[in-house]
């Protein structure tokens, strides 16, 4: 059976298809991603990957835009809170003491940065803007990662250190930050990789293998917290489902 380069949700313009192809490998890479050359291995390395990817994708698109004289913008119904929390990163980064760090955030927290949020809010604006299959292949590649990052996770929490690097010899160590981060994406993947099922036997391995590592590891971890997060997801998906049916 032929594969044809739509079916993978690339298709538009040569500008269009680049934007998605990064797109892709930007989602894939960002919860597996870790390098040991800097002093967070984590955080730090994830940002300069997004503020990379952010700032590639918007240059093609613009360059795109030029090209072929076309500007087509598209709106959803969550353009206002994205926009909300740019603007109001931007206000109090405006008012902060310490400029520097607002803008590029600290050490142990750059996720709330400036140049993080401004980083998620363009490559939101692309996915809706380039990607023509709603999203689809976006959310499957995403959750291959996530599935990717629990299992290593699974194996980390039992002993079996099977991501490189001897810094990764530890039981707290996953590509997701710490145990408790581990825990909370397996608690909110689960619903997603329940949600993930088509037809075809390579996805549905990797919706089984991605419930089992996301209730193992709630389960492993046994917080509350977690328990309860991952029946409000299932809730909300069997919500959502029923609105749709309606």
């Amino acid at each position: 059976m032929k594969v044809t380069l739509e079916q993978w949700g690339i298709e538009g313009t040569v500008y269009e298809r680049i934007v998605q192809v990064l797109l892709y490998v930007t989602v894939f890479l960002v919860p597996i991603f870790y390098l040991p050359w800097t002093s967070s291995v984590l955080e730090y390395n994830k940002q300069i990957l997004l503020v990379a990817a952010a700032s590639v994708g918007l240059i093609v698109w613009l360059l795109g835009v030029v090209v072929t004289g076309k500007l087509t913008m598209r709106r959803t119904p969550v353009d206002k809170g994205i926009l909300a929390v740019l603007v109001a990163t931007v206000i109090a980064t405006g008012f902060s003491m310490v400029h520097a760090k607002s803008i590029f955030g600290l050490s142990v927290s750059l996720s709330s940065s400036l140049v993080s949020v401004l980083s998620l809010s363009v490559l939101y604006f692309l996915i809706v803007n380039t990607l023509h299959d709603r999203g689809r292949m976006l959310r499957r590649i995403l959750m291959v990662s996530l599935g990717l990052g629990l299992l290593t996770g699974i194996a980390q929490l039992f002993g079996r250190y099977v991501l490189p690097g001897a810094f990764t010899h530890s039981q707290s160590f996953s590509t997701f930050g710490t145990v408790n981060s581990l825990g909370i994406i397996a608690a909110l993947a689960l619903p997603l990789f329940a949600k993930l099922g088509k037809p075809g036997r390579a996805w549905s391995v990797i919706t089984v293998l991605g419930v089992v590592a996301s209730v193992l590891t709630v389960a492993v971890l046994n917080w509350w917290v977690l328990w309860t997060v991952a029946l409000a997801g299932m809730l909300a998906m069997i919500a959502f489902d029923a609105i749709n049916a309606s």
